[in-house]
């Protein structure tokens, strides 16, 4: 994986030994977080613990991830000189597992606010990009504080992860699920009804001007000629019904469409990261698409006692 940053860290360690990070999630997200400091972090043994088992964490609970993640980790508890929660779904299980391991160095994932902000005119639309339960965490409403003025838009990513993890994901699904660029078909006016109707009605003036029919004949004829009708009558209904849920779908697409003019998008799913270059493409060059990998470098250096040399290019 090329890295967009600008710099490479080295190592300059006091230890004679190589430093350890354990980096653990669920899915692919935490194979793309481990990439990513493999290749900046070229001195760091580097270890994966990636629960392809339980993944992806999205759709269980905060005490169930916390369960799974002590569990998975027990091996590196004590092992590690830092273990990195590689994902912002299993970070809701950092402050259990540092309360629980003090002596262990943990780091989550986090936002950098500062980037946000200079990323975005004022207030602002700011795209939330992050599944079920991180968006009923403490996380939304941290957001919401940081960003008092701005316009919180988060779309529905349900099932993202299970498509990335799967290598299905498309950008029909990505187009679909933002409510973004739509193509919308104008939806025509049924009327069957209309003129079914009117065959009808022609067919009952037709036969009961006959004189010479007998009355049975012509009973018989109005009673065919109401259920006929009757029928037609409820087919327009339906086609009504119908056709107005179909407008009304499409209008608020349209509103959604035109509502939908963000300034930044923030990926707030590592899995997400795999379709960061997918997105880039449909918001635009003019939006900014975040996803926070300086911010977890950073920390993770910060928690090891790196010293970063800047000046030097990133391959």
């Amino acid at each position: 994986m090329k890295s967009d940053l600008k710099w490479r860290v080295e190592v300059e360690s006091d230890v004679g030994e190589m430093l350890k990070v354990v980096v653990f999630d669920s899915g692919w997200g935490g194979e793309l977080v481990a990439d990513f400091l493999m290749d900046e972090l070229t001195t760091v043994e580097v270890v994966r613990a990636i629960d392809w088992t339980h993944a992806p964490y999205c759709g269980k609970s905060v005490d169930e991830i916390c369960a799974l993640a002590d569990a998975a980790l027990q091996r590196h508890i004590g092992e590690a000189d830092v273990i990195v929660l590689g994902g912002y779904a299993v970070s809701l299980a950092l402050d259990f597992l540092c309360e629980k391991y003090p002596w262990q160095k943990f780091v989550g994932m986090g936002i950098n606010y500062d980037k946000v902000l200079r990323s975005r005119t004022f207030p602002g639309q700011v795209v939330l990009l992050m599944d079920r339960l991180t968006s009923e965490s403490e996380l939304r409403q941290e957001l919401r504080n940081a960003l008092p003025y701005s316009t919180l838009i988060i779309p529905d990513c349900t099932g993202w992860e299970e498509l990335i993890n799967e290598n299905l994901m498309t950008e029909e699904i990505l187009r679909r699920d933002l409510g973004y660029d739509f193509v919308l078909t104008p939806v025509r006016k049924n009327r069957r009804a209309t003129m079914n109707g009117g065959g009808v009605l022609a067919g009952l003036a037709t036969q009961t001007k006959h004189g010479s029919e007998k009355l049975d004949d012509k009973k018989q004829a109005l009673k065919a000629a109401i259920a006929k009708f009757a029928q037609a009558a409820e087919s327009a209904a339906n086609d009504e019904r119908m056709g107005a849920k179909k407008v009304a779908e499409q209008n608020e697409a349209i509103e959604r469409r035109n509502e939908l003019r963000p300034d930044v998008v923030l990926l707030l799913n590592t899995h997400f990261w795999e379709i960061k270059l997918e997105l880039e493409g449909l918001f635009g060059y003019k939006v900014r698409v975040l996803d926070f990998r300086e911010k977890l470098l950073h920390d993770v250096c910060s928690a090891l006692k790196l010293r970063g040399v800047h000046g030097r290019r990133a391959k």
